[in-house]
């Protein structure tokens, strides 16, 4: 796999899915993850990049991705690609 999904609600930004390697990329696994806030699964500081960008894209084909980097559980740093 070359990524891991993380879904969440935008109102509560409490995860509702998540893929069974999540661990591999935020050292959560996808069961602890479940109901957490995003800010408890990505960090405060990549949650407010997040949250800073319309989750509406004014232009459909044009959707960018923001970058972080997190650590898995084998506490490797990863650079991942995340969109809104």
């Amino acid at each position: 796999p070359h990524g891991a999904l993380l879904a969440a609600e935008t109102s509560t930004r409490r995860v509702r899915c998540a893929s069974l390697n999540l661990a591999g990329f935020t050292g959560l696994d996808a069961r602890t993850a479940l109901g957490r806030t995003l800010d408890e699964v990505l960090g405060a500081e990549h949650c407010a990049a997040l949250f800073a960008r319309p989750l509406t894209p004014s232009h459909p084909e044009l959707i960018k991705p923001w970058f972080a980097s997190l650590r898995g559980e084998d506490g490797a740093e990863r650079r991942v690609e995340c969109y809104p």
